[in-house]
């Protein structure tokens, strides 16, 4: 079996499509037969992380060379690529980042991460959402398969765009295992150092954007007892988003209230995992999540999770978390408050978000996508 991965999104600073499509691959090749082969579509501009992919030999990068990068880009913008297998043979061909490249003769996979597009539309940039309620479900239609990334994102899918369920596999993402560990207290000292971050705190991972409900928790942080804020500050890690001017605005006014909430500005992702280690709690209390990685990688560092119970955060963190309604910012303060306030209740959690992280690997996702491929008989 020949498989084809467009693998652009696997850059060193990645986001949840990057990190599925590498730990994707790094499954595949468990299962790999002596005549199979993975293929990675690349382009030589792009400053792709794959080294480590390419020491196994079955492994090859196959760049689009013979596009200029002006060019390349213009036509994945407008989704206009010529039919990569003309140039690459035949295949299954996947496409992690939700959209389909035209294709001549081979069967194609694609990954559906999120449906926020349709599901809350108001939280993407216009452009963003008019690419994709364009091209998502010509995609859709066109693909042999397709992986959703959780079962409430099947759901979706199925109950909104009329998908047959036979169509649609469910193929979780996993925190990387060589990364998304507890770390030692000196190494969280460092960190934190590194950082500006002095003393206990709660700690929030992601774009500063209106989904993630940043304001929410700003306010619950807000209305915690002075003596909770005395003690713990808030630290807010994540790039700037679309529409972010409401949550500076809400973030300036809490530092001016003398609130201690942190904004450590970049923080590269191998420094990650100490910060996770070093929180009282993550606070994750999103809107809408396709899958909702961050709060994964906290249980797998032993990070106690307070979240949403909406979308697909439930099937990830299982009873591992304590939920809360985004909506309600008394709810989210409460739990930041029951987390300080019984030490009993965190261990718990502690213990339980190691028992349900297990539940994830790369190895299971890749033999999700496997499965669904030979259902299909796509080889």
């Amino acid at each position: 079996m020949k498989i084809v991965v467009e693998a652009q999104s696997i850059l060193k600073n990645r986001s949840g499509v990057g990190w599925f499509a590498h730990g994707l691959i790094r499954g595949l090749q468990q299962e790999l037969q002596p005549d199979d082969s993975v293929q990675l579509l690349t382009h030589p501009r792009e400053a792709m992380d794959i080294d480590d992919l390419l020491t196994n030999p079955q492994t090859v990068d196959r760049p689009i060379d013979w596009l200029p990068s002006r060019l390349y880009h213009s036509l994945k913008f407008h989704n206009a690529m010529p039919p990569v297998d003309l140039f690459y043979g035949k295949g299954v061909y996947i496409f992690p980042n939700f959209i389909r490249w035209p294709l001549a003769y081979s069967p194609s996979v694609i990954v559906v991460h999120d449906l926020s597009m349709f599901v809350c539309p108001d939280y993407l940039h216009p452009k963003n959402l008019a690419f994709m309620t364009k091209h998502l479900p010509r995609s859709i239609q066109r693909a042999d398969l397709i992986v959703a990334v959780s079962r409430a994102t099947k759901q979706i899918l199925c109950d909104h765009l009329s998908v047959d369920p036979a169509k649609v596999v469910v193929s979780h993402l996993a925190a990387e295992p060589s990364l998304y560990y507890p770390r030692q207290e000196a190494e969280i000292a460092s960190i934190k150092g590194k950082y500006g971050i002095f003393g206990k705190y709660f700690f929030f991972l992601s774009t500063l954007e209106p989904r993630k409900n940043i304001e929410g928790l700003v306010a619950a942080y807000r209305s915690l007892p002075q003596s909770i804020k005395n003690e713990y500050s808030l630290v807010l890690v994540g790039g700037r988003g679309w529409q972010d001017d409401s949550i500076r605005e809400a973030i300036q006014e809490a530092r001016a209230a003398g609130d201690r909430i942190i904004l450590p500005g970049y923080v590269t992702t191998e420094d990650i995992p100490a910060l996770y280690s070093g929180a009282v709690a993550f606070v994750f209390p999103s809107h809408y999540e396709g899958f909702g990685l961050p709060a994964l990688e906290a249980l797998n560092c032993g990070t106690p999770v307070i979240t949403a119970n909406n979308s697909s955060l439930p099937e990830v963190c299982g009873t591992a978390a304590l939920y809360v309604d985004a909506n309600s910012v008394e709810q989210i303060a409460q739990s930041m408050r029951r987390i300080v306030e019984d030490p009993e209740i965190r261990s718990t959690l502690i213990t339980k978000g190691y028992r349900q992280a297990k539940k994830f690997s790369w190895a299971q996702c890749a033999e999700s996508v496997l499965k669904g491929i030979n259902q299909r008989n796509l080889t």
